[in-house]
């Protein structure tokens, strides 16, 4: 059965176990006084406690699915709560009289929350049809119901229908977890499913601000007591944000599973956070260090909430799977605990992009870093401070490959909006826009700056002066898709690497060219898939490459000279002499067992979902909407160790439910189950 559990804050000893839900518990929260408790849960059973002795007070079960968030009233007297029907529900809380339903959500509300003064209430809903909806935030008279305010551009037509882009668009694109006003009521701050936080004024419901820097959806946010710091929880940890200039403060990152909840303490002095590692964890704010950890979870913590005297934290537990936090079909036992949580362990984050990174460069005195991503910006680090210095916008799609010439004035970066780009470094202007007749996965300047290679899925490897942006050779010969390239040390030869991954083994080859005359001067077969990467030996007559095959081969220039007898073989005493696995070597085991990132994403029809084992082990991988029901399970089999992410080997979806028939245009999310691994990652269809 599900159990809500009291825990002492100082002395971590389990006060009391309440017994009466059936489900989930999916929200818990004081009243002001600290005299009850509320808790919702998945099957829209509110209950209210005597925070003293534990006894279940009163029962609300007027809404017609789950309940996701429950918050008193300042004054103890009412309560309210959000649920999967779509609506807000206010009760008297001493009778449990249901006082009025407001509508008006399309989808499930994920949040609801009182203004200090008792006057409004704020509600995010998660928006999950499909549609590409923006958000769905409003903001109630808490007295009457009558809706006083939507944020964001609009909440009742979709963004095509609306006129408006996701590029002009205000508000987050795919729902709001989490809602809490300002202590003085003139803001309030949401959390979304595209990984921002936004701030509005309440008054005119303008769009103040978004804080990026998540990599995952945002499940909570909340104010200090005195307004002046935002924390924020996400799948990759916990942020800290300064409210009137957006500026991250502050990333924790010791969870090891998804960072579900958070609360402050009363007095300001500390706050908590419930994850899905099955620990809660209660942090000094102003140390941002660990005092206490409460830990016996069986399913990690879904809500955190703290008594108003500080004393007695509540957590409500998450069910078995990852997915989501609104997920009724997960049948687990939960609980409700009050914790203390580890030390903020100081780390260096650089996370502003909104997608995948998929390359990352030094500048060539090591000051900066260049990362590109496939949220279409290219973002230069202090590689001290960890400062995001600059952000270079002009791709117009995922950024692939970044290099910085030898000289560190200039960036060269390359797209899937087949350019590659030149930046100066100094000022970020765009410099000269190159143009292949398909994506750019790769780029790469000459040792002494005067050449610039590029290679993408035209096949081609394209050489321009960088200074002017002119085009010097165009080489051909690959018979598949180029991925990377590279100049070797004296800048004499360059070799590019390509390949498909479709399981044509014949077009997984190395070209190496003379850097001069455009010639071929080598083909390099030995790789069973897609090379990815090539990089020259420094001061050596070597080439590594690596592939999707999971093996990395090591070649020999036996005769550096005329660099036209090559040949790959086997050390045969065991040592590694610049000479590489042999083609039939066993592929490099995992260290780990992983999910990876589907490709292509965004996709339509259909996508591949790559992922690694480092042990045998049955696989699963299912697919969720929003709503977190599964709507399409893969079941791969049996696997041993190893690297599935070609498109012979990876997980293949056609973008069908398990009716065959296709799914709607949205966010989405896919599960791994190895074992007793599981992990979870979001993809997006666009029809």
């Amino acid at each position: 059965m599900t159990l809500v559990r009291l825990w002492d804050v100082h002395t971590r000893k389990l006060l009391r176990v309440l017994e009466g839900h059936s489900y989930t518990v999916n929200s818990v929260a004081f009243s002001p006084d600290g005299a009850l408790i509320a808790s919702g849960d998945s099957q829209g059973i509110i209950r209210l406690w005597d925070a003293h002795t534990g006894e279940n007070r009163l029962l609300f079960d007027s809404h017609t699915k789950g309940v996701n968030s429950v918050a008193f009233s300042p004054d103890g007297l009412r309560l309210a709560s959000g649920g999967d029907d779509s609506t807000v529900r206010l009760w008297d809380a001493q009778t449990g009289k249901h006082l009025m339903t407001l509508e008006g959500h399309r989808e499930t509300v994920m949040s609801v929350a009182f203004s200090a003064d008792g006057t409004r209430i704020a509600s995010g809903a998660n928006v999950a049809n499909g549609e590409g909806h923006p958000q769905d935030l409003r903001m109630w008279d808490a007295h009457t119901g009558e809706h006083l305010q939507t944020f964001g551009k609009s909440a009742d037509c979709g963004l095509v229908d609306c006129g408006v882009t996701i590029e002009n668009y205000d508000g987050h694109i795919f729902g709001v977890n989490s809602v809490e006003f300002s202590p003085d009521g003139l803001m309030l701050v949401s959390g979304g499913n595209d990984d921002t936080i936004r701030l509005w004024n309440t008054q005119t419901g303008e769009h103040l601000k978004t804080l990026e820097g998540h990599t995952d959806f945002v499940a909570s946010v909340a104010f200090s007591p005195n307004g002046s710091t935002i924390v924020s929880a996400s799948r990759e940890g916990i942020r800290f944000w300064r409210t009137r200039t957006g500026q991250g403060l502050k990333t924790i990152t010791e969870h090891t599973g998804n960072v579900y909840s958070i609360a402050f303490s009363p007095d300001g002095n500390a706050f908590v956070s419930g994850s899905h590692d099955k620990a809660i964890r209660m942090w000094d704010f102003r140390t941002r260090k660990f005092q206490r950890l409460f830990d016996g979870n069986a399913y990690g913590a879904i809500s955190v909430a703290f008594s108003p005297d500080g004393s007695i934290l509540a957590s409500g537990a998450l069910f078995s799977d990852p997915m989501r936090l609104w997920v009724q079909f997960a049948k687990a036992y939960t609980s409700v605990r009050l914790w203390d949580v580890n030390n903020g362990k100081r780390l260096q984050s650089l996370s502003a992009h909104k997608g995948a990174v998929y390359s990352v460069a030094f500048s060539p005195d090591g000051d900066i870093l260049a990362s590109g991503s496939e949220d279409r910006t290219i973002r230069l680090w202090d590689t001290r401070t960890g400062e995001n210095l600059n952000t270079f916008e002009g791709h117009t799609a995922e950024v692939y490959s970044v290099a910085f010439s030898p000289d560190g004035n200039t960036l060269a970066s390359g797209g899937f909006d087949s350019t590659v780009r030149l930046w100066d470094i100094r000022t970020g202007g765009n410099l000269h826009t190159l143009t292949h007749t398909q994506q750019v996965t790769s780029v790469a300047f000459s040792p002494d700056g005067s050449t610039l290679a590029s290679g993408g899925l035209d096949k081609t490897v394209r050489l321009w002066q960088p200074l002017t942006g002119e085009p010097l050779q165009t080489l051909k010969g690959h018979r598949s898709w180029i991925f990377s390239v590279a100049f070797s040390p004296d800048g004499r030869i360059l070799a590019s690497g390509g390949g498909d991954f479709l399981g044509n083994t014949n077009v997984n080859t190395i070209h190496l060219w003379d850097a001069r005359t455009g010639e071929v001067l080598q083909m390099l077969d030995g790789h069973s898939a897609a090379v990815t990467s090539v990089d020259f030996l420094p001061n050596s007559g070597g080439l590594a490459s690596a592939s999707w095959d999971g093996t990395i081969l090591l070649w020999d220039f036996t005769t550096p000279a005329t660099w036209g007898s090559i040949k790959r073989t086997e050390a045969t005493d065991g040592t590694v002499q610049l000479l590489g696995l042999s083609p039939s070597a066993a592929p490099l085991t995992p260290t780990e067992t992983a999910l990876l990132a589907n490709y292509p994403n965004p996709f339509n029809p259909e996508t591949w979902i790559p992922y690694q084992l480092k042990e045998q082990a049955e696989v699963t991988m299912t697919i969720y909407d929003t709503k977190g029901e599964a709507v399409r399970t893969l079941e791969v089999g049996y696997r041993p160790p190893g690297v599935y992410r070609s498109r012979s080997r990876a997980a293949y979806w056609n973008g069908r439910n398990d009716a065959g028939e296709p799914v709607r245009s949205g966010l989405y999310w896919y599960t791994l189950d190895a074992g007793d691994y599981r992990e979870t990652r979001k993809m997006v269809i666009q029809r």
